[in-house]
């Protein structure tokens, strides 16, 4: 594994991903992190950065996970959304090209509209909302830079900042009564698991790079309403004094419109012969690490 690359530099690492990442992938590269004080708005020293961290006798890739995530906020806020998701990003893919450096960037399941599940690499984007619409402009800047794009959804691997975590934690703070949206489709997906896939099919492309497949569907198998991914996790946990009640969307209004079901697949995983487990198996090792870090939830409080 990762034959011809040397080193590896992370931008965005504290996020769910990135944290993950930097775990995975020091096994095996040398790994150099943006410290959060450099915006990847400022390009100058962004450019700086990543020039005094590699050397000609080693390979490198920069590896970009930052991105505005806040659905709603990008949408009260489109030339910001732009400028972190877009803007950025296509500066990136230049700098990285003029330094000869190889780049992955971290796409989204939001840049589909969610009618036409599952979505695989040669589906065509339709996002929804601002969020989505500028993850995708950042996505094509990069393809079209001829580097990497690997999209992941529904991350989990974070305690506190994942949909799973958020539930237990509202449990341990004494809810009882939880009401989540049946109608919102989509595929979890482990961050340790994403990191290993990407640095699985990165090897891959770095090492053949006249391969054709520059997108990549980096995340578990299967999908998953809200609703039934509550009443999942709480079932794994033999968690039985709660009751979740089925909801549509729509009823808590938001800014942002949010695709139904961006289910995710991934035919250039089986074009190479690539496996990747059900989100279910990940998922339960997550659950049970929570259990046990919080004392088996406390004794079910």
């Amino acid at each position: 594994m990762t034959r011809g690359l040397k080193r590896a530099i992370i931008l965005g690492a504290t996020g769910q991903l990135g944290q993950a990442i930097v775990r995975v992938w020091s096994d095996y590269l040398k790994l150099n992190v943006v410290p959060r004080e450099i915006d990847i708005r400022n390009s100058e020293e962004l450019q700086y950065f990543i020039k005094d961290h590699i050397t000609k006798s080693e390979k490198a890739m920069v590896i970009n996970c930052v991105a505005m995530t806040d659905v709603d906020r990008c949408e009260l806020e489109p030339d910001l959304a732009m400028d972190i998701n877009y803007r950025a990003v296509k500066e990136l893919a230049n700098i990285c090209r003029d330094l000869n450096v190889g780049l992955i960037h971290i796409g989204t399941d939001f840049v589909f509209d969610g009618t036409d599940p599952p979505y695989h690499e040669e589906k065509k984007p339709n996002p929804i909302n601002q969020y989505g619409r500028s993850k995708w402009l950042g996505e094509k800047a990069v393809l079209d830079a001829e580097f990497w794009v690997c999209r992941v959804s529904w991350l989990f691997g974070k305690d506190g900042r994942d949909f799973p975590s958020r539930l237990i934690h509202r449990y341990l703070e004494g809810e009882r009564n939880f009401r989540i949206a049946y109608d919102l489709v989509g595929t979890p997906t482990w961050a340790t698991r994403a990191a290993h896939i990407i640095l699985l099919y990165h090897d891959f492309f770095y090492n053949y790079p006249s391969a054709k497949y520059k997108l990549l569907h980096s995340t578990n198998s299967g999908s998953i309403s809200k609703y039934e991914l509550a009443c999942y996790c709480f079932q794994v946990l033999n968690i039985q004094d709660i009751k979740i009640e089925p909801i549509l969307s729509s009823e808590y209004p938001v800014p942002a419109p949010r695709p139904k079901n961006t289910s995710m697949t991934s035919i250039v995983m089986g074009k190479l012969n690539f496996t990747v487990r059900h989100f279910t198996e990940d998922l339960q090792t997550y659950l049970w690490s929570l259990y046990n870090k919080y004392g088996g939830l406390r004794g079910n409080t």
